[in-house]
């Protein structure tokens, strides 16, 4: 992971070097009468809180303060001072992420894997090389060392040089189990879709299951993706649930490639598609009806309701799912209260849940709630 991303970790070392991020703060300090920048209201309040300061007026040109303070004047003043510090809880972040690959630069050189990839360790001494010469440059002087983790700070999400900083910095914590990576990063930037989607396969995997058992076979390959395609969670059975299975043309699909969110498989043969849709509600529940369906999209497109016109969209897509994959069932899973399924035959059932169309031989296509607690 280290080599692979060698050179990101160096483009944003030198990102930041060239643009650090700092911050205004406030020193409040002594300094000599001739030192003061500037008179505020707590300059005068300290001058007569402190008279330990104040001494005999020598001659000069201090007139009037010095009749105003009976023929004394202070040898220090206080002052509030503002200033740029590199201070930062993004760069003590920083300090900790370069003192941490060189950490596992020396480990793996230490324990003999540079000999065993030998194709990675120019790639990894020219790193640490590179990292060093970094932490050793003067912006890091004042720089202290990190005791909370800036989790919330925009500076870490957003800010070129130190997102790449945080990103790497993921990967080497969950380099052995990158399941949850993606998940971490829908959070960090509020991607309430992303968040559902990712939810709605663990809760789905737990509603089929029905309280019995059921095993995860995560991709383990530490890729920024995380959560990636072909995530399986194995249930009872001989079901496997499956997270954004590719079919591909004559693979699985018997015209464009498609991917629903969730594929239901039993042994090798596909079941039935859920796909997790936040941004869905009774109107499109009730409006399942192919016939519907068209009309209203006529109707959305002439009024220009893209809102509208996309929540269609993704009901007809179900009925393209399940056609051209040859599956029984296609279902949209929303943040709602109200299910319908269409059945093949005509027949419109009501308050049917996942586990009823995956194991009861439902065909057709309808909508199930699923709403997080």
């Amino acid at each position: 992971m280290l080599a692979q991303n060698a050179d990101k970790i160096r483009f944003a070392l030198q990102t930041i070097l060239r643009n650090p991020h700092r911050r205004l703060v406030t020193e409040e300090r002594w300094v000599r009468l001739d030192e003061v920048s500037g008179v505020e209201t707590d300059t005068v309040l300290m001058i007569l809180q402190h008279p330990e300061h104040l001494h005999r007026y020598q001659g000069g040109t201090l007139v009037t303060l010095v009749r105003r303070l009976k023929g004394k004047v202070p040898a220090k003043v206080f002052e509030r001072h503002i200033t740029e510090t590199l201070d930062t809880p993004e760069n003590r972040f920083v300090k900790r992420f370069m003192d941490i690959v060189l950490f596992w630069c020396d480990e793996l050189e230490r324990q003999g894997y540079w000999q065993k990839a030998a194709n990675h360790a120019s790639q990894l001494n020219d790193l640490r090389n590179f990292v060093r010469f970094v932490r050793a440059d003067p912006l890091f002087t004042d720089v202290g060392e990190m005791e909370i983790f800036p989790a919330s700070s925009q500076v870490l999400l957003k800010r070129d040089g130190y997102r790449e900083c945080l990103q790497i910095y993921r990967l080497l914590h969950i380099a052995h189990s990158p399941i949850f990576d993606r998940i971490q990063d829908a959070i960090d930037n509020r991607r309430i879709d992303q968040l559902y989607e990712f939810w709605c396969f663990f809760k789905l995997a737990e509603e089929l299951a029905k309280g019995k058992e059921f095993t995860f076979k995560p991709t383990l390959q530490p890729s920024a993706e995380g959560l990636e395609w072909g995530l399986e969670a194995h249930l009872l059975d001989n079901y496997r649930l499956i997270y954004n299975n590719q079919f591909g043309h004559g693979k699985g699909s018997y015209s464009v490639p498609l991917r629903p969110d969730f594929s239901l498989f039993c042994g090798n043969g596909l079941c039935t598609v859920f796909d997790a849709k936040f941004r869905f509600d009774k109107v499109d529940v009730d409006q399942l009806d192919k016939e519907i369906v068209e009309q209203a999209m006529e109707e959305a497109s002439q009024r220009g309701d893209i809102e509208r016109l996309a929540k269609h969209a993704d009901i007809c897509k179900m009925h393209a799912y399940r056609d051209a994959l040859r599956c029984r069932a296609s279902v949209v899973l929303y943040p709602g209260t109200q299910s319908k399924f269409f059945c093949t035959y005509g027949k419109c059932l009501n308050d049917v849940t996942v586990a009823q169309v995956a194991f009861e031989n439902l065909q057709g296509v309808g909508a199930i709630p699923l709403m997080p607690g």
